[in-house]
């Protein structure tokens, strides 16, 4: 990203610049300008803005509420405004979700898989903007990141859940790195919004379910056991990626970096990079931080919430047996 343009304060017109006629037909629709939010400061000051609501919001609320007990949890309430408005909201993520994996599937497949091969859902050699179905839909994962920024300011407000670190970095990072992927016309982007969208389409269900009647399955484990195998696959495809795109590690230039005068931290010279498929190499590098974060931190709350917490309910199971 362009952070002399991300920061421009000048020409805001140029932010809301957008052809109404390509943004709703997949066939004409090109990603760049007159897209939709397509303007490096939406990034930069719809994640700032985020995170400064969110923090205010936060501690101007009081904080996290305090844990609820067994008791408090099986005791129902009434349903109020806020109640209704998440139920609608997740059931809205979950169709928009669904047609979202609907799209960027068959276009990832159809487009790209059965007229040009596997090879070219990894590696596209085009030069130019993305364009065409695929560009619609991912463009609409784009999107979609910013709707659900809901999801921290309800958290927030129903008072029901800590907001976690995990889920505020999520939602901060998301937005801008869909775009980069989108901007840089990197194809193989394709292949994690598919599968996250098909894993939201299952979480929003469950989270309207819950929120509307209280529906808390079995199954629900498996969402977060889902999202682990999507970073994993994520990271292998990535790491496939470049042994096709980039070229040969000891083909590589180095350069460093002199980390606050004193430690001399070397760096690939990727300005010296001959890429052999298109996709920004800023892009693809934080593609892989923020997949080995959330593979950390998922992992993290899997053992935290599923492994930690099953031990604990049965040795206190235990106890009560023996008293």
């Amino acid at each position: 990203m362009d952070i002399t343009k991300a920061l421009n304060l000048e020409d805001f017109s140029a932010m809301f610049n957008v052809d109404w006629d390509m943004a709703v037909n997949p066939q004409k629709f090109v990603f760049g300008p007159t897209a939709l939010l397509a303007d490096d400061r939406w990034i930069t000051f719809g994640s700032i803005g985020y995170l400064v609501l969110v923090l205010g919001l936060h501690f101007a609320t009081g904080g996290n509420p305090p844990p609820r007990s067994a008791a408090g949890e099986k005791k129902e309430k009434k349903k109020g405004f806020l109640d209704y408005v998440t139920i609608v909201h997740n059931a809205i993520l979950c169709v928009w979700s669904a047609a979202m994996f609907y799209g960027i599937s068959t276009a990832w497949f159809g487009d790209y898989g059965l007229k040009t091969g596997f090879y070219s859902m990894i590696c596209n050699s085009t030069k130019g903007p993305m364009k065409g179905a695929l560009a619609f839909w991912l463009h609409q994962y784009y999107l979609s990141k910013y709707y659900e920024y809901l999801d921290t300011f309800i958290l927030i407000f129903r008072k029901g859940k800590p907001l976690t670190f995990l889920h505020v970095f999520h939602h901060a990072v998301m937005a801008g790195a869909s775009y980069s992927w989108l901007r840089g016309n990197w194809v193989l982007c394709a292949y994690g919004a598919m599968v996250n969208t098909a894993i939201h389409v299952v979480m929003y269900f469950y989270y309207a379910a819950s929120s509307a009647v209280g529906y808390r399955p079995w199954w629900r484990v498996h969402i977060t056991q889902a999202q682990i195998l999507q970073f994993v696959t994520v990271l292998l495809f990535i790491i496939y990626f470049i042994s096709q795109a980039w070229p040969p590690l000891g083909e590589w230039k180095w350069t460093t970096l002199d980390l606050y005068g004193v430690v001399p931290y070397p760096l690939p010279d990727f300005g010296t990079f001959k890429v052999k498929c298109e996709g920004e190499i800023g892009g693809i590098i934080f593609a892989i931080y923020i997949t080995v974060a959330f593979l950390f931190l998922f992992t993290q709350m899997y053992v935290e919430e599923y492994l930690s917490g099953k031990a604990a309910k049965a040795a206190k199971k235990k106890e009560a047996k023996n008293e």
